[in-house]
């Protein structure tokens, strides 16, 4: 079986490039629709493509990335691109660069309706759910001949790839022959547009696909997603055997754990301090693909110490009836105790883990994986140590991740059976572990 690769593609690879494009081109029908008038000026029609993939090639500003597939052809090795995507991966940065001349091939009209509406979708869909957390799929070729071997499907899981190292999303705009492809490949309908000039009746029908990764979409919260983090939240936190303990009475006043829950974060997310950090992960809404639902939340302490921690801690939980203030004396000093004993030397220079905490429905997808990774990052940024408190459910994916456990901590107030365990954790990324 011939064996399809991948790589970025060069300036060399431009003349391969072009003829993939004029040969695959009857199979769009966007490029039959804005170039109406191409089949009676090929050259003119070589030349339009030729500076399109000009114009990618010289991305001054970083904003495209050139891919081919390439098969053997010859037995010594030789290869031969057959397909071709172009992406942007950065959609931050505009394209300020002229389009090539088109004026003898294209129907202006046509070709400037068909701009408005994919710059409407633009804005009112993919900016709209995703923000800057995307990169979008521009174009996708294959040569006729090759084509329904895989070399398509190949330069599409190239951009998942991508877009799932960097916690992205994909969008593209889909024609009728590469939907079933995307759809096979994971990407969902977010809608369907169409073009069609005034008083004609051919009309363009674009479909509009997006790819969210399983493990969602991480970004830092704010005060509008409140209400959702809230939910999340005490959703969550009943699996975890420490909130049970110190909170015994909340299924007798769920009504106060949700209010003091509810400060809890309206606090943290209108504050302007830096102390505490909040992020969530988004996924698309079952029935609904275009609605990101919160469904994991993790919240750092970033600079706060452990003695301002636990006084504002002692302060809410004297005014709580949901909870049990001899278990949550009896929490908050054995963390204290094993702060001062193994992190007391790191000062403010750590983030600490407080809470993590994915919604039941959404677990082991791999969500909570993708929230720590995104504190991890940043504490390899700053050089920063990390650290926590793993319930024997956590502690396994804190392991996972490279935590270390220093010790096993045993909670019980006196006179009591029940209690719970906590294992004291850090993380040192290896440049910390080599100083």
């Amino acid at each position: 079986m011939t064996t399809i690769s991948t790589r970025t593609a060069t300036p060399a690879d431009l003349d391969a490039i072009v003829e993939i494009h004029l040969r695959a081109m009857p199979g769009d029908p966007g490029w039959d629709y804005c170039l109406r008038y191409r089949c009676q000026f090929p050259y003119q029609t070589e030349t339009f493509v030729r500076g399109i993939y000009e114009k990618y090639f010289n991305n001054v500003k970083g904003r495209y990335h050139v891919m081919v597939a390439e098969t053997p052809i010859t037995d010594d090795g030789m290869r031969k691109p057959i397909a071709v995507a172009v992406w942007t991966t950065n959609t931050t940065i505009d394209d300020d660069s002229p389009i090539p001349d088109h004026s003898l091939i294209g129907d202006v009209q046509r070709i400037r309706l068909q701009a408005e509406v994919m710059d409407d979708v633009q804005e009112h869909c993919f900016d709209k759910f995703y923000g800057d957390t995307r990169i979008h799929l521009e174009d996708l070729y294959t040569h006729p001949k090759y084509q329904l071997r895989g070399a398509g499907g190949k330069l599409v899981k190239w951009g998942i790839s991508q877009a799932k190292a960097q916690n992205k999303a994909v969008t593209l705009f889909a024609s009728p022959m590469g939907k079933s492809l995307y759809a096979k490949l994971g990407f969902k309908d977010l809608d369907t547009t169409s073009a069609q000039v005034e008083g004609e009746d051919e009309k363009l029908s674009i479909a509009v696909m997006a790819y969210v990764p399983e493990t969602g979409l991480v970004r830092t919260a704010t005060l509008s997603d409140l209400s959702d983090i809230v939910s999340v939240v005490l959703a969550a936190m009943p699996t975890d055997p420490a909130w049970g303990y110190r909170y015994r009475y909340q299924s007798q006043y769920p009504h106060e754990t949700y209010k003091f829950t509810m400060l809890h974060y309206s606090s943290l997310l209108g504050s302007k301090s830096d102390e505490y950090h909040v992020i969530i992960a988004e996924v698309p809404s079952i029935g609904d693909e275009k609605v990101m639902k919160i469904v994991g939340v993790c919240e750092w302490r970033t600079k706060e110490t452990s003695i301002e921690a636990g006084i504002r801690s002692r302060n809410t939980a004297a005014k709580r009836p949901d909870t049990d203030s001899a278990r949550y004396e009896a929490w908050l000093s054995a963390q204290e105790r094993a702060e001062e004993r193994h992190f007391g030397h790191l000062n403010d220079q750590r983030f600490h883990l407080s809470i993590l905490g994915v919604h039941p429905a959404y677990q082991r997808r791999g969500i909570g994986e993708n929230l720590l990774q995104k504190g991890l990052k940043s504490a390899r940024e700053q050089d920063l140590a990390v650290t926590a408190f793993g319930s024997p459910m956590g502690k396994r994916l804190y392991r996972r991740m490279g935590f270390r456990e220093l010790e096993m901590l045993t909670v019980r107030v006196d006179g009591e059976e029940e209690g719970i365990k906590m294992a004291v954790m850090d993380y040192r990324h290896p440049r910390m572990l080599s100083n």
